[in-house]
């Protein structure tokens, strides 16, 4: 739906984010400040961090909702595009239907200039809540020069991302001994050439399961996938639109939208396998649906082993293609699975816990990413840092998975508990940005200081959630999901996309402290006089209509 695409895959959303309203007028080129000595940042509104697809997303909903300017973005790489710029290892892709996987507002992206909003190379060291200034005191650093300089900004937005920083196991020694060449699989090094090589790719996850098929096609790649725990693969074709279809959504009234809906209807549809526990028929005849898949299309000497023996949706699924996905890909002569163990990896290969150690020339590490990570130091109200109040909460915390107590002004998008194992989070970013445009409006208008969630709040609405992800599937395996050393679970959100719109479709003043809003908080309290007038009002109307009929 329109995409602006450089491989065929999301990889194309590098360079999406955006439409006219960011860059009005300018070319399709895209450039940017190199540094922040290149642009004036004493002082702004707004700072994002990050721009990958959430800050963008961001930036659309302040030019299109409020018509705001005073705003910057800060991206520590030299380009824009988060996840799926970092990630570009053959075969990355989406596992969710692009219609969905993309803007709401159908708009057609054009690529910005962003020399105005966005200054790229530069990293967020540190923010601080200046409570006698009601804003945030700002450390960055021009990676390119490594200065360092300061700015100040009312609203601090959290754009940095879930699925970015790469992860590899602890438990996993001897990496710095490799002399051959290495490398995560979201930092994919385009130098290496892998023909003719013995290539170990360690990790049996999404990613994984993308880039192994492509490897492998060429056949003079050794390729030894070495896994750990067996995932649960569900097979989903892909295709190419005929030109009907296209004409269709493009002269069609509502044609596009009523497709979107229905394909967010069928994806959402999904959590009733991955949330309840016990004896679920939906989840029975999907794993039995899997199961026959993988043995339909797995060889016969792998099926047993790749045979999950957790249920599924305590993990993410892995999407196969049928005829060109892993599970074909393992009929190839120069594929193959190691369920051994690695006890370390050597200066040449790997040690396997059968005392077997195997030679390699490249070694990829397709083992994931580090979640709800805050990358930089986050002071707010009480001097207490972003991470500290994490670690008091037993894991990532935050109210609707936005906004923090004790963290006036602080706005995280894709924060704790927002994403889903079957959903798009193009669309839960879209809620969680149209329901900030909410909260910062009255801020932006000079009504009101600051926000902040209560305690209260934050900790009804969390130990609301954290019960009813206490009764699903998550809690039957270690994954992602769980924060780092303990049984909580911060990743998903525990229901539909559905209900997570509607929480956020609006907020609960009731929920949050104001500084200075005394004009507004009469301001709404005058609006609401206004809203019982209209009903006691129209009451009275119908109560004088059925009067007079009777």
């Amino acid at each position: 739906m329109y995409i602006i695409c450089r491989h065929s895959t999301p990889i194309c959303w590098l360079r999406i984010g955006v439409v006219k309203l960011i860059g009005r007028g300018f070319s399709n080129e895209i450039s940017g400040s190199s540094g922040p000595q290149h642009i004036n940042t004493a002082s702004k509104t707004i700072v994002i961090v990050g721009g990958g697809i959430g800050g963008l997303m961001f930036v659309i909903g302040l030019k299109r909702q409020l018509g705001f300017e005073d705003f910057i973005i800060y991206e520590k790489a030299s380009d824009i595009g988060g996840t799926w710029r970092e990630n570009t290892y053959p075969g990355c892709a989406s596992d969710i239907a692009t219609h969905w996987y993309s803007l709401s507002n159908g708009s057609h992206p054009t690529l910005l200039q962003h020399d105005q909003h966005v200054v790229l190379n530069t990293e967020v060291v540190s923010a601080e809540w200046i409570a006698n200034q009601q804003h945030y005191r700002i450390i960055i650093k021009d990676l390119v020069s490594g200065t360092q300089s300061t700015i100040s900004a009312r609203v601090l937005v959290c754009a940095t991302g879930i699925l970015h920083v790469p992860c590899i196991p602890q438990d996993l020694q001897g990496i710095d001994r490799f002399k051959g060449e290495s490398f995560h699989s979201a930092r994919w090094n385009h130098e290496v050439d892998l023909s003719g090589k013995q290539v170990a790719v360690i990790g049996n996850g999404a990613s994984a399961s993308q880039l192994i098929p492509m490897i492998t096609r060429d056949s003079s790649v050794q390729v030894v996938n070495f896994c750990r725990t067996p995932a649960w693969f569900l097979p989903r074709s892909k295709r190419l639109y005929t030109d009907r279809e296209k004409w269709v959504f493009a002269n069609i009234p509502f044609a596009l939208r009523l497709y979107r809906n229905v394909a967010m209807f069928l994806n959402d549809a999904h959590y009733l396998v991955f949330m309840l526990k016990g004896k679920n028929l939906l989840r029975d005849i999907t794993e039995g649906y899997c199961l026959q898949y993988m043995k339909r299309t797995a060889p016969t000497e792998y099926y047993e082993k790749l045979v999950p023996d957790i249920p599924l949706g305590c993990k993410r699924m892995i999407i196969d293609t049928p005829g060109e996905g892993y599970l074909a890909a393992l009929h190839r002569p120069n594929m193959s699975i190691n369920w051994d163990g690695i006890i370390t990896i050597t200066e040449d290969g790997i040690l396997t816990q059968k005392g077997d150690n195997i030679p390699f020339d490249v070694i990829i590490f397709a083992t994931g990413f580090k979640t709800n990570n805050v990358p930089f130091r986050i002071t707010g109200r009480d001097k207490r840092t972003l991470q500290d109040y994490y670690h008091s909460q037993g894991g990532a915390t935050a109210y609707l998975g936005t906004t923090v107590s004790g963290f006036p002004n602080l706005y995280l998008i894709s924060g704790p508990n927002t994403v889903t194992s079957h959903a798009s989070v193009i669309f839960s970013e879209e809620v969680q940005i149209n329901y900030i445009m909410q909260l910062i409006k009255p801020l932006l208008n000079g009504s009101v200081a600051s926000l902040e969630v209560t305690a209260e709040a934050s900790d009804a609405y969390n130990d609301k959630i954290q019960a009813r992800l206490a009764g699903s599937m998550y809690t039957y395996c270690t994954s992602w999901y769980l924060a780092d050393g303990t049984k909580k679970i911060v990743a998903p959100f525990p229901g539909p996309l559905i209900l997570f719109w509607w929480l956020l479709r609006r907020p609960v003043w009731q929920d949050y402290h104001a500084v200075d809003a005394e004009r507004w908080m009469r301001q709404r309290r005058m609006e609401m006089f206004g809203w019982y007038l209209i009903l006691l009002v129209s009451f009275l109307i119908l109560v004088h209509i059925i009067s007079f009929l009777g």
